[in-house]
């Protein structure tokens, strides 16, 4: 996990917040912080999230969030054809693009072309 941003922005490094004093009352306050998941990392991995907040009148206390990560490869393919319509006796092209906008590498990846009876594929 990579550190992107705070607001408020941390007092030390990027995980330090030095308060001073925190009034009674019980009024809520807010630090927001953004960060990069690294990638790939396996699909269910569990990132683990410690915070503590401490003073001079009490003893530490934490809490722990746990972000369960989704990866998964997410496959594409499309294809196209020229000319379109074709001469009877013509050639043809097919272009196949295909791509993987996951955040997950596939394995395995296999094309397979089926073609239409009324072509036939020469070398």
């Amino acid at each position: 996990m990579t550190f992107s941003s705070a607001v408020p922005s941390p007092s030390s490094g990027n995980n330090v917040w030095n308060i001073g004093t925190l009034a009674a009352g019980g009024n809520h306050h807010t630090i927001t912080i953004t960060v990069t998941v690294k990638s790939p990392l396996a699909n269910g991995t569990v990132i683990h999230n410690v915070v503590s907040i401490d003073s001079t009148e009490t003893d530490p206390v934490e809490d722990t969030e746990d972000t369960t990560v989704g990866s998964a490869p997410v496959l594409h393919i499309t294809k196209g054809d020229s000319p379109d319509p074709v001469q009877a006796g013509g050639t043809l092209t097919y272009t196949i693009e295909y791509w993987n906008s996951g955040n997950a590498d596939a394995t395995g990846v296999v094309i397979t072309e089926t073609y239409d009876s009324n072509v036939s594929y020469g070398q």
